[in-house]
């Protein structure tokens, strides 16, 4: 597991330390240029497209994409720069999936990159990224806007599953666009560009019934803390309280974060679904 972490980590920093900007219409990854020529695959929600780095400069030839069963998808002539990249924005007839196979020839030289079966969901409340995919393989986890703090990865079990709380480090929001990044012992990388979508507003179950005044007892249906905090609001409360070590520790909507610490400190990351909590109402 070690070697095959040091391959992949060496084969990211060589293919896509260097990725560029994302548009949200039609996004334009690039890399720099490593020794041995690469293939990058981008499947995004509408479309599939394809790039490369590393091939002779200044050279031409095409890229065909087949289906798992051998049949030509389509043949795409593609002309590398002075650097040795190539990046066709169009989009294939038919998203990538599973089983594909990416064929790259320029320059007397030919790559091939099999589309392997990368599945990705975004829990926006909680910051939570699933992710299925070869057995011990990693996923690199990033989002497209500049300068963005989130890099992460997640590293599938040998069941091919594997999930990452990013709460700590980047808040996801509904519309913006991760990027998810395999990459094969050789370098060549598929891509997913995965748009989140809204989640449900957190809210809560109650346990007892939420009184006027007074206190009741509710289900919180996970999120962050951010998140309690509104939808204790929405349900008219002015304190939340938990336990810590056998003590309460309550939350004051509306009050200083200091007076809220100690309440915050039990909750780092996502609160997960089915925590309980009181709520004290006016």
């Amino acid at each position: 597991m070690r070697t095959r972490i040091l391959r992949l980590t060496t084969a990211m920093s060589l293919a896509l330390v260097a990725v560029v900007a994302i548009s949200a219409a039609a996004p334009a990854d690039t890399a720099e240029a490593q020794t041995a020529p690469y293939i990058l695959a981008r499947k995004g929600s509408d479309f599939s497209d394809f790039g490369g780095g590393g091939w002779p400069a200044n050279s031409s030839g095409t890229v065909t994409v087949t289906s798992n069963s051998g049949s030509v998808i389509a043949t795409q002539n593609v002309q590398a720069d002075a650097s040795g990249i190539f990046i066709w924005e169009g989009n294939l007839p038919q998203q990538y999936s599973a089983g594909m196979t990416v064929t790259a020839s320029l320059g007397g030289q030919t790559r091939s990159l099999v589309i392997p079966n990368v599945t990705v969901s975004v829990d926006a409340n909680t910051d939570i990224v699933t992710a299925t995919g070869p057995s011990l393989d990693l996923l690199f986890l990033r989002c497209s806007l500049t300068n963005c703090a989130l890099d992460q990865i997640i590293a599938l079990n040998a069941a091919g599953n594997g999930a990452i709380d990013v709460t700590p480090q980047y808040d996801i929001t509904a519309g913006e666009v991760l990027r998810i990044t395999w990459i094969d012992p050789d370098g060549d990388s598929y891509v997913i560009l995965h748009t989140v979508e809204q989640g449900a507003a957190p809210s809560f179950s109650s346990v007892t019934s939420i009184p006027a005044r007074g206190i009741g007892i509710v289900v919180f249906d996970g999120g962050t803390l951010d998140q309690l905090a509104a939808a204790a609001s929405a349900a008219g409360a002015r304190a939340i309280y938990t336990t810590a070590n056998g003590n309460w520790v309550g939350y004051t909507l509306g009050a200083p974060a200091f007076t809220n610490a100690g309440f915050a400190s039990r909750f780092p990351g996502a609160i997960p679904a089915g925590t309980p909590f009181l709520l004290v109402m006016p």
